[in-house]
């Protein structure tokens, strides 16, 4: 072994027999098969390894060049040591510089939760309950103790090289220690307690009256309660020798109750109010939120994201601190899935890991906001912040275990007084308490995103039928699921039952609901004007028809005009123009219209027949999102009165032209030149020499491409809505 190598290596020298070879923190594997070579301490070491050439030697030969780099003519600085090797410990057998000064005889404070967290606890039962104690026996070595597993052994190391740290760079000192983790006062207190039969409060009947789960005891809260101490005066009166004597409870759990309940006998009044920020600060638990402003349903329902933003700062797990802040802070469709949490995270963790942790962390949530159970939350919360989720879950107490998104909402409206934009603005986060869940379907988020303006429409306006709309296929895919109108969409949306995840069809019906804000007037009511003009959309014919007799006159110009916009088949305008709209005497043959569209006599057939059930269902059928156009009001109005007088004349061709002429004040003559057009858009059949006329059976045109695109569309759409379960209004322990 070279000296330049290890430059502090004499001094290393000077004090290797005083320092055991657990002090080096080895892997247990290299450790164990040093001790078989029959080494005891960093002496030994040094003259093994510079004897004998063995492969474990090369992880304590690195071990050694660490520590001689630290060590000096007095001692080794251990602390620089771990440093070096990044604080990796193996075994309970330890010291340093700042250690070495507590003993048996100096004390200094009490190892317990507090100072060393659930370690503390259990080397506290071992015996090792003050500093001075755990310092002697790291120096000559801590056997396996009772309940301190893999985590409570990483999390004792961690505490301990931050008090060493702490230590060493003045930012405490033994008094100080002394002070923050205090040896014997909390015993005294329980000792005082218990000659005094644990009567030593007078609490306030309602704070008496008050749950257990408020003095935050930890995990033990659930064995206090089934062995019957429900309240605080449960607990007042029974003193900690009674506590002692229940299974499984220690000391520092009743040391930790009787503080609680000291605190918060200080901070009651003789009105039975509690100061609860007097009371958090002294048990040292935040109180959130951390302004005290008075509430109203609005000013709650806005809290409730900066309180949860809150929560998410006092907590110390990253885990848990990035599931409020990209989980459950988040909109639903912007929302971090549990893969992404966990292999976003320094070590990676599994989903179902992820998913464990944020299940409880939404349990004990719900809790502590409805149930004042504080078990497994280290904050608390106003009164006034959790009030508003005991009505809430007071007023769902009746309910089912589940009920529709509609029903949740009126519901809270009722109950808080919000407004229901508000309200909706910030239900996603209020849901995720309410469900224990976090909600990353889109449901949710459809439902929240409605523009409140659209949950106050006019019965008038909820009533625009769908097909008025310009949404193309998705009117009729949505009419055959039972949504005819505008009204119908926004309620099956609010119900949960229909999203975006629903399908195309849904999603553009959902997002052209926009528009429908957008050409709302200052009274709130639709425009239809505005609405077409927003939306780029042609208005045919042209103008409207000044009267029956122009309306007549320019009939088949108007239909060709509307075919060319947006025609249904590649050859739909060239076919009416060639035959359909013509009088027999000039009407083509279905082979001289195919000889001059190069195509053949079948192909026309098929293509007129489907033209006008196209233009029946369009013009007739109202279905203009299928046109892609908007009609004129005076020209769908004169094709309403043709509709009821074919009707009138029960399909007899001769009567219905003599009805027309009588029902509009004009000449037989002047209604002749559209009765081609009118007859086959109300009977899907060219003009001919019939008599009598069969009406078209108002069916929607379905192209064949678009049959074949819906048929591959996935639909979502359930048979009932969805269901909010309320598992955070309910009491699950």
């Amino acid at each position: 072994m070279k000296s330049n190598k290890l430059k502090g290596f004499p001094f290393l020298i000077a004090h290797a027999n005083t320092y055991p070879l657990e002090y080096l923190q080895l892997p247990t594997e290299t450790k164990d098969a040093l001790h078989q070579y029959g080494i005891s301490n960093v002496e030994d070491l040094i003259h093994f390894i510079g004897s004998f050439q063995a492969a474990e030697c090369q992880q304590a030969l690195g071990a050694l060049d660490a520590l001689a780099a630290v060590s000096t003519p007095t001692r080794a600085d251990w602390y620089a040591y771990w440093e070096a090797r990044d604080f990796e410990f193996h075994d309970m057998c330890l010291t340093c510089q700042e250690l070495e000064d507590f003993d048996n005889n100096t004390p200094v404070c009490a190892v317990n939760r507090e100072s060393f967290g659930n370690a503390g606890a259990m080397l506290a039962r071992s015996g090792y309950d003050t500093l001075g104690k755990l310092a002697e026996g790291l120096r000559s070595g801590i056997g396996d103790v009772p309940g301190m597993g893999g985590k409570k052994r990483t999390e004792f190391f961690s505490r301990l090289v931050e008090l060493v740290q702490s230590l060493r760079e003045g930012q405490i000192s033994s008094d100080g220690l002394a002070l923050k983790f205090p040896m014997n006062v909390d015993t005294a207190v329980i000792d005082q307690k218990t000659k005094q039969g644990g009567s030593g409060y007078a609490f306030h009947e309602d704070v008496s009256n008050l749950g257990i789960g408020i003095l935050h005891a930890g995990t033990k809260t659930k064995a206090l309660e089934a062995a019957g101490y429900r309240t605080v005066g449960d607990l007042a009166v029974a003193g900690p020798n009674a506590l002692l004597a229940l299974p499984g409870m220690g000391r520092s759990t009743v040391r930790k109750i009787e503080k609680a309940l000291r605190s918060l006998h200080e901070a009651q009044n003789n009105d039975g109010n509690v100061d609860w920020d007097q009371y958090c600060a002294s048990i040292d638990i935040p109180l959130l939120p951390v302004e005290n402003q008075a509430l109203d349903g609005n000013s709650f329902a806005a809290m409730v994201g900066i309180t949860l933003g809150q929560l998410g700062q006092t907590l110390h797990d990253p885990v848990l601190q990035k599931i409020i802040a990209d989980r459950i802070s988040k909109p639903p469709h912007h929302r971090a899935t549990l893969e992404d949490i966990g292999s976003s995270l320094p070590e990676p963790i599994t989903r179902e890991r992820v998913r464990q942790k944020e299940a409880k962390l939404l349990e004990a949530l719900a809790a502590a906001l409805v149930n004042d159970d504080y078990a497994h939350l280290d904050v608390h919360f106003r009164p006034e912040f959790a009030d508003y989720w005991k009505r809430a879950a007071t007023n769902f107490a009746d309910a089912e275990e589940d009920i529709t998104f509609a029903a949740l909402v009126d519901g809270l409206i009722e109950t808080w007084g919000a407004d229901r934009a508000i309200l909706l603005e910030h239900l996603p986060l209020i849901a995720t308490v309410i469900t224990g869940e976090v909600m990353t379907t889109s449901v949710f988020g459809d439902a929240t995103r409605l523009d409140p303006r659209l949950l106050t429409l006019s019965e008038a306006d909820r009533c625009i039928p769908l097909r008025h709309l310009q949404i193309g296929r998705a009117a009729r895919a949505l009419r055959q699921r039972g949504l005819v109108t505008i009204g119908d969409l926004i309620s099956r949306i609010r119900q949960g039952t229909v999203s975006r995840a629903s399908g195309a069809n849904f999603r553009s019906a959902i997002s052209h609901l926009d528009h429908v804000v957008t050409s709302l007037d200052e009274d709130q009511r639709f425009d239809q004007k505005t609405y077409l003009e927003t939306i780029g959309v042609r208005v045919l014919p042209k103008d409207d028809p000044s009267g029956p007799k122009e309306f007549m006159r320019d009939l088949a110009a108007n239909v060709s005009e509307i075919l060319a916009a947006n025609p249904p088949r590649m050859r739909s305008r060239e076919i009416f123009v060639l035959r359909t709209a013509r009088p027999m005497a000039t009407r083509l043959t279905m082979e001289k219209t195919a000889e001059i569209l190069d195509t053949h006599g079948p192909s026309v057939k098929r293509e007129e027949t489907d033209t006008l059930a196209w233009l029946n269902e369009v013009i007739l059928g109202g279905d203009q999102s299928l046109a892609g156009i908007a009609l004129r009001p005076v020209f769908v109005s004169i094709w309403h009165r043709i509709n009821e007088v074919f009707d009138e004349a029960n399909g007899d061709a001769e009567l219905f032209q003599r009805f027309l002429a009588t029902a509009f004040g004009i000449n037989e003559s002047d209604v002749e030149p559209a009765m081609p057009t009118m007859i086959a858009v109300l009977t899907g059949y060219p003009y001919g020499r019939l008599g009598r006329y069969t009406r078209m059976v108002p069916e929607p045109a379905l192209e064949e491409e678009d049959a074949a695109d819906e048929a591959a569309e996935e639909v979502k759409t359930d048979t009932l809505p969805v269901r909010i379960k309320l598992k955070g209004f309910r009491k699950n322990h």
